[in-house]
């Protein structure tokens, strides 16, 4: 049988102390390398700044549909897309003219 140890040296003890502390082995291997803290950081800040950008582009985009074509469901497909995809919609809502009619 293969081990850990057979193929990743150090591997072992890595596995060892995460089944001490009831951790799971990719995240005792994330922080044996001394990633968690700065990972966990950059996963925050990038979850904030992408869930504002999305919120915001969902309000103009829903805004812009309405204006544009003057129905809620237009209204609610442009805020889906702007939620979805929120550097693209605003750019072609752009380039639309923002609110304006057809």
């Amino acid at each position: 049988m293969l081990m850990a140890s057979d193929s990743f040296p150090g591997t072992t003890t890595i596995v060892q102390s995460a089944a001490e502390r009831g951790v799971t082995i990719a995240g005792a291997m994330v922080e044996q390398l001394g990633l968690a803290d700065e990972m966990l950081q950059q996963t925050k800040v990038w979850r904030w700044t992408w869930s504002i950008l999305s919120a915001a582009s969902a309000a103009a985009s829903t805004y812009h549909g309405y204006r544009r074509h003057g129905t809620v469901g237009a209204a609610i497909g442009w805020g889906l897309l702007g939620a979805l995809f929120p550097i693209i919609t605003p750019a072609v809502a752009l380039a639309q003219g923002f609110g304006k009619r057809k």
